[in-house]
């Protein structure tokens, strides 16, 4: 019966965390050096890593209006026209905006340059949203697996969600099938708002690059950039954008590690 009681309140904890308030301020996001190719009216996905793991995930509502490294590393070619890249911006030629994770996860490649823990999430998501009927507790427990996840909680959470696995584990067939049965009611109170969130939810591995203009457009950053949402300082972050720097696209065939090791740097 405590144990039971226990995966009750984790359950309850589970879905507070999930659903919890905005912090509000959004994750300043760095690209690596390279060409980008964008069609006239057109838009592309650009590849991109969070330097900010506690704050909020851009969503495709989030506009990216403030480049804050170097202007001169940063050109944009349109027609005959030669801008800078926070001109562009300005002047409404080029814009750049989050996405939602369900539209990265048709995305092959970037699929296949996550880890296996981060493949959790994306599967977890979209298992949510198109089989909500069919959850589990050890479905649910998953998501905390996964390392960005880990990140944003607590300690006191973190020890409380290792701890109930472990319990969860111990348990006979008969009490996680009861378990489960509590989850399912449980889960049908809130479904709708978490669907929402979910379905809401941005993507931090990535950005578009929308093309304003009927010409084509051209963006060359001879170093990695770094954008953000407000217009703020980067000296936090010198050892992420000299790792950064250092990066190759090649390297974002391995994606995932790249990004691990830059929160890595910012503990």
């Amino acid at each position: 019966m405590k144990s039971r009681l226990i995966i009750i309140l984790l359950i309850i904890v589970l879905t507070t965390i999930i659903i919890s308030e905005s912090n509000a301020q959004v994750q300043r996001m760095g690209i690596l050096q390279g060409n980008y190719q964008i069609e006239p009216n057109g838009s592309i996905r650009v590849k991109t890593f969070c330097v900010d793991p506690k704050r909020d995930i851009p969503s495709d509502s989030t506009s990216f209006l403030y480049l804050l490294t170097h202007n001169q590393k940063a050109k944009v070619r349109i027609g005959k026209q030669t801008f800078n890249l926070q001109d562009a911006i300005n002047k409404n030629l080029i814009e750049i905006k989050g996405i939602k994770l369900i539209e990265s996860i048709n995305d092959t490649a970037l699929i296949n340059s996550l880890s296996e823990e981060d493949k959790t999430y994306f599967l977890f998501v979209v298992d949510i949203i198109e089989n909500p009927g069919k959850i589990t507790f050890k479905k649910l427990l998953k998501i905390y697996d996964y390392p960005f996840i880990r990140r944003t909680i607590s300690d006191e959470e973190l020890q409380m969600i290792d701890q109930i696995k472990d319990e969860y584990e111990s348990m006979s067939l008969s009490e996680r099938v009861i378990i489960d049965s509590f989850l399912n009611v449980w889960m049908s109170m809130f479904l709708e708002p978490l669907i929402r969130e979910l379905r809401m939810s941005g993507d931090y591995t990535g950005l578009r690059f929308i093309n304003k203009t009927s010409k084509p457009a051209r963006i060359d950053l001879s170093e990695c950039i770094l954008l953000g949402e407000e217009h703020e300082g980067y000296e936090d972050l010198k050892e992420v954008m000299f790792y950064l720097n250092n990066l190759n696209q090649n390297d974002l065939n391995e994606m995932t590690k790249h990004q691990n090791k830059v929160w890595d740097l910012r503990k």
